[in-house]
């Protein structure tokens, strides 16, 4: 039965060797990212669109008002941006694959639309 200092040792060794959990961890992490990436860039998108539609179309009718339009919403958008920013700049390659994804997913969505207007 090892000593408390051998056992201290053998848990650094597992520290600096990677005993498996620390490679979970940077998946998780990554995980984390590619989710909060495309979760920020569409909601910075859609209150964009908000704010493009009420200077569009100021004379529509909107049940809900936006509280400090547009102060609230600018803000929003920046912290969003501030997200995107650093998530491309701390880890491209994470935010690679979330463009491709979201790159895959339009041209996916195009065809599907472009079928379902052809049989109509």
């Amino acid at each position: 039965m090892p000593g408390n200092g051998e056992r201290l040792l053998i848990s650094e060794k597992r520290c600096l060797k990677g005993d498996g959990r620390r490679g979970m961890r940077n998946s998780f992490d990554k995980l984390l990212l590619y989710i909060g990436f495309t979760l920020s860039l569409f909601a910075m998108l859609t209150v964009a669109g908000m704010m493009l539609l009420r200077l569009k179309k100021p004379l529509v009718e909107r049940p809900y008002k936006t509280v400090g339009f547009p102060i609230t919403p600018i803000l929003f958008i920046l912290g969003n941006l501030w997200t995107i920013v650093f998530c491309i700049k701390g880890h491209p390659m994470v935010t690679l694959y979330a463009a491709g994804t979201i790159i895959i997913g339009s041209l996916v969505y195009g065809y599907f639309t472009k079928m379902c207007n052809k049989t109509s």
